[in-house]
């Protein structure tokens, strides 16, 4: 999958490329446009059991968040009301994790799929109150593939918890640097 630009439009879309061959012989095959819509669509994410891809919208005015079927890519859901970025799928919980500008947090979105229909369920906070700081172009977090912990991109000052760490001080040619201030203290 790649994001790319319609030739004849400036809005962001999403595309598929299927990938062919195997080992070190994989290529990308021939992109196929997945959402062309007349919004921004980006951040796009697979489900883990890929059927479903989540991705972020301004389709109604400020980047949400959705979730399109890929078997029926007509069918879409929007799973959030706020402002939403990055949305990452739980590997093993029924839960979509998506950052937020309203406070820097993250969001988590449990959901339940029923046939054809994907049902999210109620918005709610993640990660207790640490800051994450907003690359709306790369994800600054991920989970760990067996799902009890993410790695995350936190300046320490902003993460409840976490113990400061001491500034160092890096000095290159540290012995021409003793032999001058001995040459100066000696001509004093």
């Amino acid at each position: 999958m790649a994001l790319g630009r319609s030739g004849q439009n400036t809005e962001r879309d999403i595309w598929m490329v299927p990938l062919e061959g195997a080992g070190e012989t994989l290529r990308a095959g021939e992109p196929t446009l997945f959402i062309n819509g007349p919004a921004d669509e980006i951040n796009p994410s697979f489900s883990p059991d890929g059927k479903w891809l989540a991705y972020s919208s301004n389709q109604t005015g400020a980047f949400t968040v959705y979730v399109r079927s890929l078997k029926n890519p007509g069918a879409t859901w929007q799973i959030s009301t706020l402002e939403g970025y990055l949305p990452e799928w739980s590997p093993k919980r029924k839960e979509i994790i998506f950052h937020s500008l309203r406070g820097g947090r993250l969001w988590a979105v449990p959901y339940s799929v029923g046939g054809d229909a994907f049902v999210p369920g109620v918005v709610r906070p993640f990660g207790g109150s640490v800051d994450f700081p907003l690359n709306r172009a790369a994800p600054t977090y991920t989970f760990s593939p067996i799902d009890n912990r993410i790695a995350a991109v936190v300046a320490a000052s902003e993460a409840e918890g976490i113990r400061q760490r001491p500034n160092y001080i890096l000095i290159l040619n540290f012995f021409e640097e003793i032999r001058r201030h001995a040459a100066q203290a000696a001509g004093q």
